[in-house]
């Protein structure tokens, strides 16, 4: 790679700045690591090398027998190493697989120590499976389940911070990596019928016995909102839809994005060519299934999102077949609303909370 490509890596990482922060990235932990890579090749390195001292430091709380603290630690080394791979997707840089794969180990000894601690589960697929995260709140017996779903580059991983705004009110969370997303990548591209991985989600949940599988409702962010609403368009055991910074009609957002977002994009489709990753996108439009939405569903969008234009969050709302629908636009909220999870994150967990208790 060309010297640029390690500016060209900081300004992306300035761009994703508030989703690091929001996703319980810290934000000294990213001062010191650019403040150590003096060139692009050790840009995967550096990240997991701070997730590595992380991983020292859950380690020293477990010898004193502290494992929450633990569990935590664990958890945040498994971010940096996330971020710290996704900052150079689509490039050919060293260590990117040692780090994902460190992550992985991390996030994997952070979730029996959690509270509630996280179960994996493996949800049969298409002669497969693709795993995900299931964590039930404490004394509360066959909770209701928020299953939440990543969007183009987010992970499972991801979702941590926000399974607690749903976990304190009394919901259970299954955070997935479907088809084309983290450890799903295996099964191919991100499927635009995605309500087929959801309803493989649902059967896994109603073969057990501890969480309620008749109230089981959909968080989705970004791309995740497409999918999220397609499988709400199909699947009547969705009983309510709620998401942030949706994209509804991937070629609008395709010609509305900036140019690394199509790199992401290409990579979960698993088409290299943009040209036919663009047009592949025309299959990812709710503009035929919206008027099949039925269940309740909330809409949160911000106006200065860059990514999805919060036009086709006021045209989705308008379109969807529900009588029980709510948008929210949040002024000077970016993609996702990120830089707002302290308003969008409560309202989206209390919404749900109420949908699925009634």
């Amino acid at each position: 790679m060309a010297d640029e490509s390690l500016e060209k890596l900081r300004d992306l990482t300035r761009f994703r700045l508030s989703r690091y922060l929001a996703y319980g990235v810290d934000y000294f932990d990213i001062e010191r690591i650019l403040e150590r890579i003096k060139r692009a090749a050790d840009w995967a390195r550096e990240w997991g090398a701070e997730g590595e001292a992380r991983a020292r430091d859950a380690e020293e709380a477990l010898a004193r027998g502290s494992r929450l603290s633990a569990g935590e630690l664990f958890m945040r080394g498994a971010l940096l190493c996330h971020f710290g791979a996704l900052g150079v997707r689509g490039e050919s840089l060293p260590f990117t697989d040692e780090v994902n794969a460190l992550k992985a180990k991390l996030y994997a000894r952070a979730l029996p120590l959690l509270s509630p601690p996280g179960e994996r589960l493996d949800i049969p697929f298409a002669g497969a499976s693709f795993p995900g995260t299931l964590r039930k709140p404490a004394g509360a017996p066959r909770a209701a389940v928020v299953m939440m779903i990543p969007g183009a580059g987010s992970t499972k991983e991801e979702f941590n911070a926000l399974e607690g705004e749903f976990l304190r009110r009394g919901l259970a969370t299954l955070s997935i990596d479907g088809p084309g997303q983290g450890e799903g990548v295996a099964l191919g591209g991100v499927p635009h019928d995605y309500e087929r991985p959801v309803a493989a989600a649902l059967d896994h949940l109603e073969k057990r016995g501890d969480v309620d599988a008749g109230r089981v409702g959909i968080f989705g962010r970004s791309l995740g909102g497409y999918l999220g609403a397609r499988a709400a368009a199909f699947e009547r055991r969705v009983k309510s839809c709620a998401i942030s910074g949706g994209v509804f009609d991937l070629a609008e957002v395709w010609d509305f994005c900036q140019p690394h977002t199509h790199r992401s994009l290409s990579e979960c489709l698993q088409i290299k060519d943009p040209a036919k990753a663009r047009e592949a996108a025309s299959r990812y439009t709710l503009r035929a299934l919206a008027k099949d939405i039925a269940c309740p569903l909330l809409v949160v969008h911000g106006d200065q999102d860059k990514t999805a234009p919060v036009g086709g969050a006021r045209w989705f709302h308008a379109a969807a077949g529900s009588r029980d629908k709510t948008l929210v636009v949040y002024e000077g909220g970016n993609h996702v609303c990120d830089n707002m999870v302290y308003r969008y994150r409560p309202l989206v967990a209390d919404w749900t909370a109420a949908k699925l208790a009634a």
